[in-house]
């Protein structure tokens, strides 16, 4: 069965060409691929695209020389634990059935 989480994050930008800082709401939503494996799709101020820190441009000066300062979780938001790569032990019977 899969799992959907959403978790709404700030991320917090600053420019080193002018010294232009600001922030951006992202939405990291997180499920499983039904192979055991974690998939991310990111959704940046409403439009799906690649996650926050792939090459960030200033929206004052486009410049690519950015920095990213913080990243943090909106209040009430819940963030999923890491995997260990184990979803579900399966108990085996101490006897086969006859």
């Amino acid at each position: 069965m899969r799992q959907l989480v959403s978790i709404v994050e700030a991320w917090l930008y600053h420019c080193d060409s002018c010294d232009h800082s600001w922030e951006s709401i992202c939405v990291a939503r997180h499920t499983d691929d039904g192979h055991c494996r974690e998939a991310i799709s990111w959704q940046i101020d409403g439009v799906i695209g690649m996650p926050p820190w792939v090459t960030p441009a200033c929206p004052s000066c486009f410049n690519l020389r950015v920095r990213l300062v913080t990243a943090r979780v909106m209040p009430g938001e819940h963030v999923p634990g890491q995997r260990n790569g184990v979803e579900v032990q399966v108990q085996q019977d101490a006897q086969p059935p006859l």
